[in-house]
């Protein structure tokens, strides 16, 4: 009852849910079992190390342009990643009837799982995402503050935020798509050249890092947009 009366009250600020996010993230990769199991594939894949960035701007490029398009193969891989970690973190250490089950097994099958029902996954978050954000900010009074707290008012605009969401949800992918892969692009050429870090911007380098972001989703998302498949 705590947690949906938190909800209920939107006590969860985006930046908590980054923070959470963030934090489990951090404490689940630190983990000895998933650290273990991901420092062999880096061993593993030590020779292809240098070339990294050069893949990562090839996927940034093809995120950026097809993402929509490839929504569906991006969908599994993330959704077998996170059933991996999940299954490697949180199931092996209590499955013990039976002996000596490596923990990349339980992720894999895990994993695996995931992976099958990750159309239903994706659905669900999406439509989780789409509606508290938008209840959240009538909550808060971020954009009008007269409705603040008044959650009646907020499920009502949610609800229809939901609506459009759902409706429109084909342009918002390759928006988010096109973002996702411009993020990529300009973190690796970042790598490569600090644009940052010009004297001009001190003090703004977060919104040159976002502008440029910016930019590169918006000539994704009308490339993505022009080469749509027509129904």
């Amino acid at each position: 009852m705590t947690f949906f009366n938190s909800v209920k009250d939107a006590s969860y600020s985006f930046t908590d849910i980054f923070a959470f996010f963030a934090g489990l993230w951090q404490e689940v990769m630190t983990s000895e079992g998933v650290s273990g199991i991901f420092s062999i594939v880096d061993t593993a894949l030590a020779a292809i190390l240098p070339f990294l960035p050069f893949i990562y701007l090839a996927l940034g490029i093809v995120v950026l342009f097809f993402g929509q398009r490839l929504l569906g193969v991006l969908r599994f891989l993330a959704v077998f990643f996170v059933g991996f970690v999940a299954g490697v973190y949180y199931l092996a250490p209590i499955i013990t009837f039976i002996p000596n089950l490596p923990p990349w097994v339980v992720g894999l099958v895990v994993g695996i799982v995931a992976a099958v029902l990750s159309k239903l996954v994706y659905f669900l978050a999406y439509i989780v995402c789409a509606f508290y954000s938008v209840y959240l900010v009538c909550m808060t009074g971020l954009v009008v503050p007269e409705i603040a707290g008044n959650y009646v008012v907020a499920l009502i605009v949610a609800g229809i935020a939901l609506v459009l969401a759902l409706l429109l949800k084909k342009i918002i992918e390759r928006v988010g798509t096109a973002f996702l892969g411009g993020y990529v692009i300009a973190s690796v050429v970042k790598g490569w050249y600090d644009f940052t870090s010009l004297e001009v911007f001190a003090g703004y380098e977060w919104l040159v890092m976002l502008s440029a972001t910016l930019l590169l989703t918006l000539i994704g998302f009308i490339v993505q947009q022009k080469t749509r498949r027509r129904y």
